[in-house]
């Protein structure tokens, strides 16, 4: 899942790390293959690995019924509760996120921020990126709305989506070609 730090120059690469070592753990204990069975029930047992069932633990997964499911199904389930946690995470740190786009794009920036000088439409921009838009695809995610039923207030008949408001919703003609379609020329 992609996250504001990368516009912001901020990369947070914590939970693909710990993607990686879960997937080689989960591998590790299902596939007995070459040396890994040695390694296993060597004593003292491999630190990593205590590491790793801590983590697992920390997220709410129990390593032993995680391993139950299979490698395919537990290499899953712990991808999507790490980056759950990492979404979460962002959505928490948004206040920091929205000073460091209002204050301008750093050296590091997704480049897109260069160009947009209005530190609100920066904002608003890094927002559609990442789904976080308000829109009634966004609201209707919390009231359980069915996506059919999210209609844009323009009475086209069409979702209300980020896209929708960005690209085709005739309320926001103007605002398209002063931002938008400058933009997409860089």
């Amino acid at each position: 899942t992609p996250c504001l730090a990368h516009d912001t120059g901020l990369h947070i690469v914590t939970s693909n790390i710990w993607i990686q070592r879960c997937n080689y753990w989960i591998k590790s204990h299902l596939n007995h293959l070459g040396f890994i069975p040695d390694l296993l029930t060597s004593t003292p047992y491999p630190q990593w690995s205590y590491r790793v069932i801590d983590k697992l633990k920390s997220i709410g997964l129990d390593p032993e019924n995680l391993l139950e499911r299979g490698q395919n199904c537990a290499r899953s389930l712990t991808s999507q509760r790490l980056k759950d946690i990492e979404a979460q995470n962002d959505y928490a740190a948004l206040p920091f996120y929205y000073k460091r786009l209002k204050s301008g794009p750093s050296p590091n920036s997704a480049s897109y921020l260069g160009f947009i000088k209005n530190p609100n439409h920066r904002w608003a921009f890094a927002r559609a990126r990442f789904d976080a838009l308000p829109s009634a695809v966004l609201y209707g995610r919390y009231t359980q709305t069915p996506i059919q039923q999210r209609f844009c207030f323009c009475s086209s008949g069409q979702v209300e989506s980020a896209a929708h408001i960005l690209f085709q919703c005739p309320t926001y003609n103007e605002e398209r070609k002063q931002l938008i379609i400058p933009l997409l020329s860089h």
